[in-house]
């Protein structure tokens, strides 16, 4: 693959990583279009527009891997989540807190703070098991 397909599929990880850290602060929202935007730090929230939580941003994914020791089957200890697929292919790992993107033989990675990988795991474990 050229440079090009390269550098695009770093920039997707690293978007999608920034987004979950901007999801984990409370400054990911939804604009009066529907889009959703990054607010800055200090910036208030718009009128009419209200924040966009890990949940919600994770939403639209289209699989969910979880990963159990055996040991203790009861609660996972991560999850893989494809948040895109068909070309790249990209997932968010809790289990190494990366943002990962395949693309033919190209490789990307983004790492995501421990902290926002813990709250994914929190969530999506009482959304699917339902403890905490």
């Amino acid at each position: 693959m050229s440079n090009d397909t390269t550098n695009e599929l770093q920039e997707q990880t690293n978007h999608i990583a920034e987004m979950l850290v901007a999801a984990y602060e409370d400054r990911l929202y939804t604009d009066e279009d529907g889009n959703m935007e990054v607010l800055d730090e200090g910036e208030e929230l718009p009128d009419d527009c209200d924040t966009v939580g890990l949940l919600e941003y994770l939403d639209d994914n289209y699989d969910v891997t979880a990963t159990v020791n055996m040991s203790n089957r009861d609660v996972p200890t991560g999850y893989r989540i494809m948040v895109a697929c068909g070309g790249p292919n990209i997932y968010i790992d809790t289990n190494d807190c990366e943002v990962q993107g395949f693309w033919w033989t190209d490789r990307a990675v983004s790492y995501i703070p421990g902290e926002v990988c813990s709250a994914i795991d929190d969530e999506f474990t009482e959304l699917y098991w339902g403890c905490y």
